[in-house]
């Protein structure tokens, strides 16, 4: 072989044996559309699971068990998300919800996650979203600062744009 050959047959090999960043392992999953240019990456690869969030948040704990996303001005308004070993039952997720109503199912981004927000008297209560994450239930709650309302519309909405760019692998 020529001296070339031997070159790019080294540099392949290592190319393979180094190991790929998540992003570019689980890329073409969570990189769809080509997401928000400004927003960052979480992917729980044990999980299976990924999604972008806008820059006004960023992560506060990360655990086995539990990711947290506390926005960057308003700290106490937070994101949290965990995959519980507990297997997803529609007819169950009534008792996990603070007014004890059925949540409403939401298209969101391809997935349909399970909305129940405070609702009625129930102002103070933070706002919850359900998966069913290949057979476990994923919860998610919004837990926005409350004095007399719910969690603010703006809040809302961008619960709603990273549940928009959730990816499951």
């Amino acid at each position: 072989m020529t001296r070339n050959s031997v070159c790019i047959v080294i540099l392949l090999s290592l190319f393979y044996l180094v190991p790929t960043s998540h992003a570019q392992k689980y890329g073409a999953v969570c990189f769809p559309d080509g997401g928000h240019p400004d927003w960052q990456l979480w992917i729980a690869s044990l999980d299976g699971f990924c999604f972008h969030y806008p820059p006004i948040y960023k992560p506060v704990r990360a655990n086995s068990k539990v990711f947290a996303l506390a926005q960057e001005l308003r700290p106490q308004a937070r994101l949290l998300f965990w995959l519980t070993n507990k297997p997803f039952k529609l007819e169950e997720l009534r008792s996990l919800t603070p007014s004890g109503e059925a949540p409403e199912p939401i298209q969101l981004g391809g997935l349909t996650f399970y909305y129940s927000g405070s609702g009625g008297d129930q102002v103070g209560y933070s706002d919850h979203y359900f998966l069913n994450l290949r057979g476990r239930l994923l919860h998610i709650e919004v837990d926005d600062p409350y004095i007399d309302n719910p969690s603010s519309d703006d809040t809302k909405d961008s619960v709603q744009e990273i549940l928009k760019t959730f990816r499951t692998f």
